[in-house]
């Protein structure tokens, strides 16, 4: 119990610094852009371009700040329950067009209900599209306990990234807008609910594996 919760304080002592971090610059943004619209005459041609960046900087706060509430949420709730990959992949599939997807052992159950392991494949493709896949299998086994292979023909994990896929915030495509906090949302929901998520180094695509603890 003690251990456990260190592990929680831990966690949320990082999540803190990170969003510290990450509100920073658009947190500065906004006091200089206020600055200057307070300073200057209220009809220059300039304050429409100001009002631009503190909307912008007021979106990206709000996005962080949902996103880790999300992964706080994922953290505590039980999705109490069984499903089966057969389940899911309509859903699945609708949700991400631009994806080819595919499943193996779709009959294979898996102790948690159907929202839980949603929320997780649905990071899981949409981290998958972001780095280029155009496939998805979906293949599940029982090995001594339920086990699901997620891989896709994307760009592959980094070896100096791959420690940090799961830690909140961390992103490779900060640039699209991305919060980081995906893979993190993903990890977070399967440990509330006696599961583990790995990645799996590869040379070509990428390769995540899901496994239970049953007993």
């Amino acid at each position: 119990m003690a251990e456990a919760l260190r592990d929680r304080e831990t966690s949320i002592r990082s999540y803190t610094d990170h969003v510290t971090h990450e509100l920073k610059t658009p947190v500065s943004v906004i006091r200089a852009a206020t600055e200057l619209l307070s300073d200057g005459p209220q009809d220059s041609a300039g304050n429409g371009q100001l009002v631009a960046q503190i909307d912008e900087a007021a979106r990206t706060i709000e996005k962080q700040l949902g996103a880790l509430r999300s992964a706080a949420h994922a953290r505590e709730t039980r999705y109490t329950g069984s499903c089966t990959l057969a389940d899911l992949a309509d859903d699945l599939t609708a949700a991400h067009p631009g994806i080819v997807l595919r499943t193996d052992g779709a009959a294979v159950p898996f102790p948690i209900a159907r929202e839980g392991l949603a929320i997780v494949l649905h990071h899981l493709l949409r981290n998958a599209a972001e780095h280029q896949a155009g496939s998805v299998l979906l293949s599940a086994a029982d090995e001594a306990g339920p086990v699901l292979t997620v891989s896709n023909d994307g760009a592959p994990v980094l070896a100096h990234d791959a420690k940090r896929l799961f830690e909140p915030f961390f992103t490779t495509r900060r640039d699209s807008g991305g919060t980081g906090m995906g893979l993190a949302i993903a990890r977070n929901v399967l440990e509330a609910n006696n599961g583990q998520i790995a990645s799996v180094p590869l040379e070509e695509g990428a390769c995540f594996v899901i496994r239970f603890r049953t007993g």
